[in-house]
């Protein structure tokens, strides 16, 4: 079981109830919201995944505000036997390294909808 609270992007994020095969996380307006889910099948899935919202000016009428909402996933899928923690580790990490390397250029380009 993770430690509560958990500490994401400078945010205490304090434990609250979640999925029965996983926990969750939320800081005291909800906000941000940390979850993390395992599935257990002929492919082990592990999910992390971060929750965002936040109230924006609507830009249609910037008098008004409209809600906004954003979602980041970290899947990891292997099967049940042939790829060691240390190895499924190493492969998370390329992939985090991939994307923030150089200032997260990769990350930008995706974001911004190149392949």
């Amino acid at each position: 079981m993770l430690a509560d609270p958990q500490t994401v992007n400078a945010l205490t994020l304090a434990r609250v109830p979640g999925p029965p095969t996983g926990g969750s996380f939320s800081n005291a307006d909800g906000s941000s919201k940390l979850t993390i889910n395992h599935s257990y099948g002929k492919v082990v899935r592990r999910v992390v995944r971060l929750d965002n919202k936040k109230l924006v000016a609507d830009v249609y009428n910037p008098a008004d505000y409209v809600d906004a909402a954003m979602e980041v996933h970290l899947v990891i899928g292997a099967p049940k036997q042939g790829y060691t923690v240390t190895e499924q580790k190493d492969q998370v990490l390329a992939l985090c390294t991939f994307l923030s390397a150089s200032s997260a250029a990769q990350l930008i380009k995706i974001i911004a909808g190149e392949s």
